[in-house]
């Protein structure tokens, strides 16, 4: 059994769920696309073999390649279950030349997912990811590469066609690009946009300005002179999707974020030109669980869900009961970021704002007993905790029982630097309580406006801290673990 606490500290990023006017959404690449629940992997700086060795062992298909260095040749991948709403058959190949793409394509009738250019030698090879172009899911594409931006937008005009992947190389001296479009004509067609040589700040104007999220990024450079590629399309309306796009970070700190977030990567990127860290792109990929899920309580895991996802909560567990009965136990999301670990049913978690209730129900015991009544004077029932006089605020003698149940009590947040926490690690000793008493005492009360606003975070704590220094004094603790507990 373990106890599931705060994990890792979230490092800047952007997320964005739009909504407003419905636009058609993206059709075609379904990889970076779909939010159904799918197994996925990422590995970054691997050897090819050891990416063929992942792709075996998870039975999966590879849906984005990144070239780290050429020599030795080192990768970065994601990849998927190659099962469900993602099941494809598929084909990647390294270091094969432009011609030898070009004869692999049409061996296979595929079409490029994924292409990454790199030199060897000052030879140009590629390293790419195919799928079928046949059936149903066929379409009008063309790949490219040694373009610059301008000549992109030409070919774009030319074959009214849209970019789903794009490619920053140098040739030599010359910055060029490699890229694959597809037609954006017809049932298929799409909004979107593309923008080369952004700051960070004006990516995070342009996907608010288009309501739109990343389909693809390039990111380079260091300090003031990193900038971005993108591939934007339309994110709105009903079929919108949350997701997250990260840079800066290491290979490890995107998976962890990925499962911080309930998402998969489908988009990672080597730092070039001295950028640092890794840049990703991951979408909604719902919430792993385990346990007695689902069923007739389907709604509750919705709901648990969605409440993680809005406030981004790794790990989390629910529990029904009905009379005497467990009727529903079901874990979700991870315990452990770092290692992958899940949480399970019968994980224990800090009992936080739980404490609430159960200190107000042991209060009204004492009182129903006439061993206190609300009434009492906070400072009375301090005992021995009690602060000398004077106090910075004479109200504070004002205080009663029945003010810190109700949140009136105008004691303040947490004040130089004392950690408000009431049953977190060190928080929860006597010797931290009676510091919290005796530092109120230096302090003005928080007076609200209202009689009836109640004071928010860790002003509850405090509060709380108060509470349960009345209700375990010597004379009332046993009682009261005994009635309530």
């Amino acid at each position: 059994m373990k106890t599931c606490g705060r994990l890792a500290t979230i490092v800047a990023a952007l997320v964005f769920v739009s909504v407003g006017t419905a636009t058609a959404q993206e059709k075609v690449v379904s990889e970076r696309t779909l939010t159904t629940q799918t197994g996925w992997w990422q590995y970054h700086n691997v050897k090819p073999q050891q990416l063929s060795g992942f792709v075996d062992q998870h039975k999966a298909r590879i849906i984005d390649l990144d070239v780290n260095r050429a020599s030795p040749l080192r990768m970065s991948a994601t990849m998927v279950a190659n099962s469900g709403p993602h099941a494809s058959g598929w084909w990647w190949y390294y270091g094969l030349t432009a011609q030898q793409v070009s004869d692999k394509l049409e061996q296979h009738k595929a079409r490029l997912l994924d292409v990454d250019p790199y030199l060897v030698d000052g030879a140009l090879r590629f390293a790419v990811v195919m799928v079928p172009n046949t059936g149903k899911k066929a379409v009008g594409w063309w790949w490219y590469y040694g373009q610059t931006p301008q000549q992109l937008s030409a070919k774009l005009d030319k074959h009214k066609a849209r970019l789903v992947d794009i490619e920053r190389y140098r040739d030599g001296n010359q910055v060029r690009y490699a890229a694959i479009m597809i037609s954006n004509q017809g049932s298929k067609a799409t909004g979107w946009w593309w923008y080369y040589g952004q700051t960070g700040a004006q990516v995070k104007e342009r996907i608010s300005q288009h309501h739109a999220r990343l389909l693809d990024v390039e990111r380079y450079g260091a300090g003031g002179n990193q900038r971005f590629d993108i591939i934007l399309v339309p994110n709105t309306g009903s079929t919108a999707v949350r997701w997250w796009w990260y840079y800066g970070l290491s290979g490890q700190q995107l998976l962890e974020e990925a499962r911080r977030h309930g998402a998969r990567l489908f988009d990672i990127e080597p730092p070039q030109e001295g950028a640092s860290g890794y840049a990703g792109i991951m979408i909604d990929n719902g919430m792993t669980r385990s346990g007695d899920c689902g069923g007739q309580m389907a709604n509750v895991d919705r709901e648990v869900v969605k409440w993680m996802k809005k406030y981004n909560i790794p790990g989390a567990a629910a529990a029904v009961v009905k009379g005497d009965n467990l009727v529903y136990a079901c874990a979700f999301g991870y315990a452990n970021l770092k290692t992958g670990e899940e949480v399970e049913p019968l994980d224990l978690f800090r009992l936080a704002s739980i404490s609430k209730p159960i200190t107000s129900s042991a209060i009204r015991n004492l009182r129903d007993d006439s061993k206190l009544a609300l009434s009492d004077k906070m400072l009375d029932r301090l005992g021995s905790a009690k602060p000398a006089e004077p106090y910075k605020d004479n109200r504070l003698e004002d205080i009663t029982i029945q003010n810190l149940l109700d949140h009136k009590g105008g004691l303040e947040s947490d004040q130089d630097g004392l950690r408000p926490d009431v049953l977190f690690g060190p928080g929860c000793r006597r010797a931290r309580n009676r510091a919290s008493v005796e530092l109120q005492k230096h302090h003005p009360l928080h007076v609200p406006k209202r009689e009836t606003e109640l004071r928010a975070g860790w002003r509850y704590r405090r509060q709380g801290r108060f509470e349960f220094r009345v209700l375990y004094s010597r004379p009332h603790r046993r009682s009261a673990r005994r009635q309530t507990l």
